[in-house]
């Protein structure tokens, strides 16, 4: 089975943290999918800052570009998580039609 585009972004992003494999990094970006959506808001809200902050202003490098990069990641890990949440929770949609003898997605609203 094919990992899904924003889901496998989501993983390379988790996998250049010191320590994360590739095993570690699905079960993060699974663990991530399930969490309330409110706790990983919160999580991306803490992420962004400390990595423009700290990384960067605590006489790190200041070169700019690489600070746009790794704001761009973060947007690109962001977009692609909540792109993921959705998939998820249309296939538990599809899932759940299934189990109650409807026709997958004619519980979608439209």
């Amino acid at each position: 089975m094919k990992t899904p585009a924003p889901i496998a972004r989501l993983v390379s992003g988790l996998r250049r943290l010191p320590g994360i494999g590739e095993k570690s990094a699905m079960r993060l970006a699974f663990h991530l999918l399930g969490a309330p959506e409110a706790q990983v808001r919160e999580l991306s809200d803490k992420l962004n800052p400390m990595s423009v902050s700290y990384i960067y202003g605590a006489g790190g490098s200041n070169d700019a570009n690489e600070e746009l990069r790794v704001r761009e990641e973060l947007r690109q890990a962001e977009s692609g998580l909540l792109a993921a949440r959705q998939g998820v929770e249309a296939a538990n949609r599809n899932l759940e039609d299934f189990r109650q003898g409807r026709t997958p997605g004619s519980s979608e609203e439209r």
